[in-house]
């Protein structure tokens, strides 16, 4: 009924598989991803190194995802389809990000035309999420391109109500 989504706003892996959407055909006007991954390899590498699994090991996992998912893996490296997408895209990614090396985000940013990497220090992969040097650039960001139509947003609503003597009451996710 509204047209489909405006925008999306992706952490971690769930920027891979909004990637993944946007190559087998999702359409939204611009797209944010916070610290994304590039390979999902490199995850699985990261995990067993982790937990301690063998290269041997590893290795069967991943075909045995394969198998299980009926697709390859090399299919979803971002940075081997993303030449293609024509989404308007901002990245950010701390350069201390333990579970998504900064490599990843930079490497998506370099294969994706026009899109821009914003690099921030301190924050590691979960407080860059709610981070003002990161959330208010992402709201500008996401409304420059809003059409005219769109709804106007918390602030003109309330500062609405005010102009007419009523209350208005905001509310902040988490």
């Amino acid at each position: 009924a509204t047209g489909g989504p405006y925008a999306v706003v992706a952490h971690s892996l769930g920027a891979a598989a909004t990637a993944v959407a946007l190559r087998d055909g999702m359409k939204v006007e611009r797209a944010v991803f916070i610290s994304p991954p590039s390979d999902p390899l490199a995850g699985i590498r990261a995990f067993a190194d982790t937990v301690g699994l063998s290269e041997d090991v590893w290795r069967r996992m991943a075909t045995r995802i394969e198998a299980r998912f009926d697709m390859r893996l090399a299919d979803l490296v971002v940075p081997g389809f993303a030449p293609r997408l024509e989404v308007p895209l901002r990245i950010f990614h701390d350069m201390g990000d333990r579970e998504v090396p900064l490599r990843a985000g930079e490497a998506v940013a370099k294969a994706w035309p026009g899109a821009k990497l914003t690099r921030t220090q301190g924050l590691g992969h979960f407080r860059i999420l709610y981070a003002p040097e990161v959330v208010s650039p992402v709201v500008d960001f996401l409304a420059q391109g809003r059409p005219s139509n769109a709804w106007p947003g918390p602030e003109l609503l309330a500062s609405s109500a005010s102009a007419r003597g009523t209350t208005s009451r905001q509310v902040h996710g988490r």
